[in-house]
C-alpha cells in the first residue's frame, strides 16, 4: 500500500505533460467517484464485477474518442 500511496501521485502528475506531448496516456483514476455500490472485491486492487464493468465502458469509450479523434485528424 505504501507504493501505490507514493506511486499514483507520481504517475497522476505526469499525465498532463504526456498529454501535451501527444503520448496516448488516460488518466482513469476518477471513474468510481460517483459510483454508490461496492467496486472492489477485496481490500487490495481487483475489481468485481460493477467495477469492472465500469472500467470497461471508460476504456472503450476513451479508444473510441481517441480513435474518432485521430480519424478527424488525419482528414487535415
Amino acid at each position: 500500500a505504501v507504493g501505490v500511496r507514493k506511486g499514483y501521485p507520481a504517475l497522476i502528475s505526469k499525465v498532463n505533460s504526456l498529454q501535451k506531448a501527444k503520448v496516448n496516456v488516460f488518466n482513469a483514476v476518477d471513474i468510481f467517484d460517483d459510483e454508490k455500490e461496492i467496486v472492489y472485491r477485496d481490500s487490495c486492487c481487483h475489481y468485481n464485477m460493477i467495477g469492472q464493468t465500469i472500467l470497461d465502458k471508460y476504456i472503450a469509450n476513451t479508444i473510441s474518442h481517441a480513435f474518432l479523434l485521430y480519424l478527424l485528424e488525419s482528414r487535415e
